[in-house]
């Protein structure tokens, strides 16, 4: 008997996965803006506005290096500097380091930069850094950029009093350094810093400096120059558009223009169009690769040319900003800021947007195949006009219907929902609804004037509605027809932002990184393991079984024992912004700032609640782990005989029990125990966990 539980330990106890992320059809794809490409070794790689893709050169197909959107950048060897816009909690921009050498490397922070830095070139002795306010800087041996802008003009802002130094653009060439600005060329030699302005280069905004074939390029908005000492140049080509680009290879010459497209020369006497297949004209820049010509377009990303015209080759690519995403029985919703999607079975999106004028729309949700959705609309006073609504479709988005009797209260955002077992809660600001009949009728669930004016995050739990409100401790639970306090155990001096639950527990996130957790119906509360890193906040959560997901600025973790660990799910996907969770049958989907949906299936993930299921699809242990108490719960309906064994198989534990009843266990030690469930002439096991 002993040998037999031994074996059934080591088929429950959980095994290592191979999971990975997958990219999935996305219903939305956004005009993508291709500003840059560099190679390094056999890869590819092209900076885009929804992220840095890469791919084999040899490649058809791009797929995301990393989601960070990058404002300026320089690539050598193998490490790529660059700044990218931090958008989650107000604009920022931070500089770092990646090597691009590795599959998915981790960003190597520098410092935050707000000095509006234009673009990054490895000299032959150091990176150098040019700044649209700060001007020109090197780093140094001890990491550190020094600033000199001796020389160089200034402009004064007297509302802030500030000097800023612009420098647009920036190349080497034999020891000296060239920096565009704002008001002509300058150089200087290097490791001196003295700068010197160019008197044959027009006084003018120089956003494109470059060196090929040790002769030096440059432009102002519309009229390119070339140098081969430096100090003379020579004018070759004028537009009446501004120049975005210049480029020089096997003898002919090619300007990038801002709604022209492409030309190029071999003499400078005539120059031809090479527009051939380009879908926008507005070319952002055109370098050569292993494959030929490239360029870059402000809409419509990557093209190639060859045999006379310009392919694009966006495929992997994906520009698309899901706010928030749901899923029915039958399939995935899901929306942006201005437009809606269905898609059955997760699939063949097709475009269900409301018609209804100068809205955005805030989120979706479900009721089985009844969606909700929230939309705020476009008003001079809102004081005195409505304009956050709800909109119901009860056939999936082929019709909508705008209730007569919409939550009495407005605010300044979308209204949030959350779904309960019988109906649905709105809550913004300071003013929660609910309702049982799609808004027939509303009951008013507002916060108690001897609590905070806001609230933070809310959800139903057992049937029962909690809150929090927007100061210390103040956890709130419906009892009764009124709010009372449930904050037992969370912090006098920190405050609950959102809340999550999974099967037997319910989740407190507090501030940027501690959750506390209760398993008590929010009696109790005490803190989880501090192993989640700090993520600022949470978007979103989702729950399957005991397993809890949350999203984040950082990517999505998991807990499956009541946050006493908590785990990343963060590799292989190649973005950390997540925004929404939902799970549709046996996969979780996670929505992202720019790149899309991403999928992977529950079954490969390494969680217990998964070895569980594989052993019995109808046994769920809740709490678990478990402290005092625990219930079981079964697909079958009726009494069943329960055992609790210890690992070694001795019996601790024998009775007859109802489905869902409250099980008493703080007679038995902390520790793990075997769950053998007696149903229908079936055995179902499982393991619970005790702590204390």
């Amino acid at each position: 008997m002993v040998t037999f539980w031994f074996l059934t330990f080591l088929i429950i106890f959980p095994f290592t996965s191979n999971a990975q992320w997958l990219q999935h059809i996305s219903p939305e794809n956004k005009p993508i803006k291709a500003w840059g490409y560099f190679e390094n070794g056999e890869d590819a790689f092209v900076v885009t506005n929804c992220g840095t893709f890469s791919k084999p050169k040899e490649s058809e197909k791009w797929r995301l290096y990393n989601g960070l959107v990058l404002t300026a950048y320089g690539a050598s060897g193998d490490t790529l500097m660059a700044t990218h816009m931090y958008e989650w909690d107000g604009i920022s921009y931070r500089t770092f380091t990646l090597d691009l050498s590795q599959p998915d490397p981790e960003p190597q922070k520098f410092d935050n930069a707000s000095d509006g830095i234009s673009l990054f070139v490895k000299g032959s002795n150091y990176w150098m850094k040019g700044s649209a306010r700060s001007g020109f800087s090197y780093l140094d041996e001890d990491m550190k950029w020094n600033f000199h802008n001796n020389g160089l003009d200034s402009i004064v802002n007297l509302d802030d009093l500030e000097i800023n130094w612009p420098v647009f653009s920036m190349a080497e060439k034999q020891g000296k350094i060239y920096v565009g600005t704002h008001n002509g060329l300058y150089q200087s030699t290097a490791n001196i810093f003295e700068w010197e302005q160019l008197i044959d280069i027009p006084e003018d905004s120089i956003h494109v400096l470059h060196v090929y074939h040790d002769t030096l390029f440059t432009a102002s908005k519309n009229q390119a120059f070339y140098s081969t000492d430096g100090l003379n140049w020579i004018a070759y080509f004028s537009s009446e558009t501004k120049i975005n680009d210049l480029f020089f290879s096997d003898g002919k010459y090619y300007v990038a223009l801002e709604n022209n497209g492409i030309q190029y020369s071999t003499k400078l006497t005539y120059w031809d169009e090479l527009n051939a297949g380009l879908n926008d004209l507005n070319v952002l820049f055109i370098r050569n690769s292993d494959e030929g010509l490239i360029c870059g377009t402000a809409t419509r990303g990557i093209s190639y040319y060859a045999d006379g015209q310009w392919t694009e080759q966006n495929e992997g690519i994906v520009h698309s900003a899901l706010r928030s995403f749901a899923a029915s029985p039958t399939g995935i919703y899901c929306n942006a800021l201005n437009q809606v999607w269905y898609g059955p079975e997760g699939i063949d999106f097709k475009d269900i947007t409301p018609s209804v004028d100068e809205r955005y729309f805030g989120s979706v949700s479900c009721i089985g195949d009844t969606l909700i959705l929230t939309y705020k609309t476009s008003v001079s006073n809102p004081y005195f006009e409505r304009d956050n609504f709800l909109i119901f479709s009860y056939d999936k988005g082929a019709t909508w219907i705008v209730p007569e009797n919409q939550p009495p209260y407005w605010g300044d955002d979308p209204y949030r929902i959350v779904i309960g077992k019988s109906g649905f809660y709105a809550y913004e600001d300071d003013r929660m609804f609910y309702t049982e009949d799609m808004g027939t009728n509303w009951l008013d669930m507002p916060v108690p004037p001897e609590y905070c004016n806001m609230f933070y995050g809310a959800l139903e739990y057992e049937g029962v509605p909690f809150a929090s409100a927007c100061h210390y401790k103040q956890m709130l639970k419906w009892e009764e027809g009124a709010w009372q306090l449930s904050a037992d155990g969370l912090p006098d001096n920190r405050t609950t932002s959102k809340l999550f639950t999974c099967d037997g527990g319910i989740f407190a996130f507090i501030n940027s990184d501690e959750i506390y957790v209760s398993t008590d119906e929010g009696n109790n509360w005490h803190k989880t393991n501090s192993s989640l890193p700090e993520i600022n906040f949470m978007r979103s959560s989702t729950f399957y079984e005991n397993t809890a997901f949350i999203t984040s600025p950082a990517g999505i973790f998991y807990t499956d024992d009541y946050g006493n660990n908590w785990n990343s799910l963060n590799e292989g996907l190649p973005t950390g912004k997540t925004f929404s969770a939902a799970i549709y049958k046996d996969t979780l989907f996670v929505s992202t700032a720019r790149n899309g949906l991403w999928k992977q299936a529950i079954s490969g993930m390494h969680l217990s609640t998964n070895e569980m299921t594989e052993k019995s699809e109808s046994l769920k242990l809740f709490p678990n782990p478990a402290q005092e108490w625990f219930r079981v719960n079964s697909s079958s309906g009726t009494a069943n005989e329960l055992e609790i064994r210890d690992i070694s198989g001795r019996i601790l534990l024998q009775k007859r029990i109802q489905i869902s009843e409250k099980l008493n266990i703080s007679q038995l030690a902390p520790g793990m125990y075997l769950v053998t469930l007696r149903s229908d002439g079936k055995i179902h096991s499982g393991k619970l966990v005790v702590t204390r």
